[in-house]
This record gives C-alpha cells, sequence and structure tokens, in this order.
C-alpha cells in the first residue's frame, strides 16, 4: 500500500546505484504523489478504466520482475496525464475563488518542488537523448568499459575474432563479435584462476579467441586471477589494441603456444630501470624525485621477481625519467609493484607519459592507474603513441593512496597493435 509513497520520496531504495538527489532520497518528486489521489473522485470511463488495469497490471510485473525505479517511469508517465486531467476537474467544479487559486498554488509549489529535485540530477541521459553527447562519448563515460565504441569495433575487424571473454561485461549492442563472461572448464567446472592450465583449458573450451581487459572496474579477486596477470598474457596473447585502461588480445591458439610472441622489439630507453644503479646520495641515478618525500631503499632479494633492489615511493609522491622518441611510434611501459601498505589498492600506481615537442612544450599526456597487492608484485603496463611533433618522452611513476614499491621500469617499442583510443 506504501508502494506509490515510496517511490517519490524514498527513490533511493529503487536504484541499483543511489541516488539520494532529492530530499528524503526522493527522485521523482513530489507532484505525481499529489495528483494520484484525484484520480480516485474522476468520473470513470472506459478509457480512464483501461489505463488504469494497465498501470495495476504493469506495476505488479514490475514490483514482482525488476523493481528498478528507471523501469517504471513508463507506468508513472501513464498516470501523470489522468492526474492532471483530475485536478482541472477539481479546479473547474469549485465555486470559490480563494480556492482555487490555493489549489493552483499548491500545484505550483509541487512542481517546483520536482523540477528542483530532478535538476540536482546528472544530465547525462539527457545529454545523450538530445544529441548533445555522441553514442561513443556516452558509452565511455557511463558504461564504465570500452574507449568510446572503437575498442568494440577494433573487435570486430579481427578476421579471427569468434568469442571475446571480457573481464567486466561492455555494451555488447555495439559489438557483432560475441562477447561473454562465463567461464568454465571442460568438466563444466570454474577454473582456478590462479592456474595457467586451467585458465587457459576454460577458455579454450568456452571457444573465446580474444580477451577484453579492462582496469576501469576490478574484480575483488583480481590479484589471483591470470587473467590480470601480465606475465601470463605476454606469454599466451598477443596485444591487438588499447584505449584508456581498456585493452584488447588475441588468444594464441593450442598450436602457437609453445613461444611466446613478443610484444615489444628495439632497445631498452629507460636506463637504470631496476634502480640498482645509485647515486652519491643513495637515490637512483637517471630518475629525479618530484617531491622530497620519496626515498630509495635496497630492498630484500627473496622479495622481488627479478632485481636486487626496488623503489619505494611514498604516497602522492612520485619519481620520473625522460628519454628521447620517435613520434607516430607505438611505446610500452611495463612496471612490477606491490603496496608497501597491508592491504591492497586498486588505484595504488599511476603511470604517465607526458610527450614533449623539441621546444619542450607538453604535446599530450597518457595516464594509467595499476592497482597493487600488498602480497607480491604485479606486472602492469601502459601502451601509447608517440604524437606526431614528439621529440622525447618523461616517464612518471606516482603512488597515490598508499606507498608503492616499484621494483623495475621499462620503456620500450611495441610489436604491432594500434592505438584505439579517444584519449585518457
Amino acid at each position: 500500500m506504501l508502494l506509490p509513497l515510496n517511490l517519490m520520496v524514498n527513490s533511493l531504495a529503487f536504484e541499483w546505484v543511489p541516488t539520494p538527489w532529492g530530499p528524503f532520497d526522493g527522485l521523482l518528486g513530489y507532484l505525481p504523489i499529489s495528483l494520484l489521489p484525484l484520480l480516485l473522485i474522476m468520473r470513470p470511463r472506459y478509457q480512464t478504466v483501461a489505463l488504469w488495469m494497465g498501470a495495476a497490471v504493469a506495476t505488479l510485473f514490475w514490483f514482482y520482475s525488476a523493481q528498478y525505479l528507471r523501469y517504471g517511469l513508463p507506468i508513472v508517465a501513464l498516470l501523470c496525464p489522468l492526474g492532471a486531467a483530475a485536478f482541472e476537474s477539481v479546479r473547474r467544479n469549485v465555486t470559490s475563488g480563494t480556492l482555487r487559486r490555493t489549489l493552483v498554488t499548491l500545484i505550483l509549489i509541487l512542481a517546483v518542488a520536482g523540477a528542483a529535485v530532478q535538476a540536482r540530477v546528472p544530465t547525462y541521459a539527457l545529454d545523450f537523448a538530445l544529441g548533445r553527447q555522441t553514442t561513443a562519448e556516452y558509452v565511455d563515460r557511463y558504461v564504465f568499459y570500452c574507449a568510446g565504441t572503437t575498442i568494440l569495433q577494433l573487435l570486430d575487424a579481427q578476421p579471427d575474432a569468434a568469442r571475446a571473454y571480457a573481464l567486466y561485461d561492455p555494451p555488447r549492442l555495439y559489438a557483432r563479435t560475441p562477447i561473454g563472461r562465463s567461464l568454465t572448464g571442460p568438466n563444466g567446472v570454474p577454473p582456478d584462476l590462479r592456474d595457467p592450465a586451467a585458465v587457459l583449458a576454460a577458455l579454450d573450451a568456452g571457444g573465446y579467441t580474444h580477451l577484453l581487459i579492462s582496469r576501469r572496474y576490478l574484480p575483488s579477486d583480481w590479484a589471483q586471477s591470470q587473467l590480470m596477470d601480465e606475465t601470463f598474457l605476454r606469454r599466451y596473447t598477443t596485444l591487438v589494441g588499447n584505449g584508456p585502461n581498456t585493452y584488447l588480445y588475441r588468444l594464441s591458439p593450442p598450436n602457437e603456444r609453445a613461444v611466446a610472441v613478443a610484444w615489444t622489439t628495439g632497445p631498452e630507453l629507460l636506463a637504470n630501470g631496476d634502480f640498482s644503479a645509485r647515486d652519491p646520495a643513495g637515490n637512483p641515478r637517471d630518475w629525479t624525485m618530484t617531491t622530497p618525500k620519496s626515498a630509495f631503499q635496497s630492498a630484500n632479494v627473496a622479495t622481488l621477481p627479478a632485481s636486487g633492489s626496488a623503489l619505494l615511493i611514498e604516497r602522492e609522491n612520485g619519481w620520473i625519467a625522460t628519454v628521447p622518441v620517435i613520434s607516430e611510434r607505438r611505446y610500452l611501459l611495463d612496471t612490477a609493484s606491490r603496496s608497501a601498505a597491508a592491504v591492497a589498492d586498486t588505484g595504488g600506481l599511476t603511470l604517465r607519459l607526458d610527450w614533449h615537442a623539441a621546444n619542450g612544450r607538453i604535446v599530450s599526456s597518457d595516464v594509467s592507474s595499476m592497482p597493487t597487492d600488498a602480497t607480491q608484485y604485479h606486472r602492469f603496463s601502459l601502451v601509447a603513441s608517440a604524437p606526431a611533433g614528439a621529440t622525447t618522452v618523461t616517464v612518471a611513476l606516482v603512488a597515490q593512496n598508499s606507498a608503492i614499491w616499484v621494483d623495475t621500469a621499462s620503456l620500450r617499442e611495441t610489436v604491432g597493435g594500434v592505438d584505439a583510443g579517444i584519449g585518457p
């Protein structure tokens, strides 16, 4: 019985994403709830009864299926014209001019209050519906996954794309290639994501040929998943292309997995990428502190994947290095890092590439946030293209929410792949 009232003044209870923009956590405003009682005093007509019955059936179906506010909005839209007609009928039957003006004033107050609530609601749906925002921009900003729809178009352009596995569900309507999130082994049981062989067997059983990996929204078990481990990805996949924080990989067929496919080529561009060489002050050579709080420390060899030293970057601090590049070439910045705190950090290490022209002016920048785990090092990379006119790039390693250990940093030119991004 309280459903209509709760829909108006407690809309928060009927949304997956909380939307407390109005007073009392309301979203629809208060005009509809004030007009509905007037329907009870209207002279029943065939059309009115038909609308009532249709709205009642739709409400019951909505209530027992998916109680999301946005799915029930058409029902409210059906009842609003009836409520307005009922109000006009009541107003005409009132003989007192003062009472008429009072009724109109009350309705205006309720309408303004509802408009005030709506004015606080983000307008992204209106921007898209009214043509102020393109489909690609809408998908990129609010569907949380793709570099617009460009990364999906890149997937569709692959001649051998049969099915893609996605860690985070993308807008499938914009891709012709089937996309799935179900991962089960040949025996129908979900695989142990820590076991590379089990993950490969499940991908093969599902008929997956490509992987769509987004770092914007990570699964809770990302640190135990081979699908987020770049050591696994570089061994069994080929990088096809990427957008900001979104990567498309081609899974190597079983007959091609004996030999890993190289992702990079050419010489290493970062001198002292393992931070082992130090200057007299104890800081890593060829690197510059962005703030005085950063510190270099020698680490225990047993805790590191490769080298015997690591760089400790304090919270909200960083280190930078500048090296020459060739414009319009693609580069891969590779790092291995872990959290120095006791817990994992989903936005721990920020990788940034600032591309400079010959006069030192920044032409553009590419940024990506990497998660960090407190128990072990994880390998993550940022792939980006040097813009036209770029002659150097400044590599920045920045700790965001907690102190970060960085074991290695490498910058090399990529082998193949395309830039499917629309900008950070």
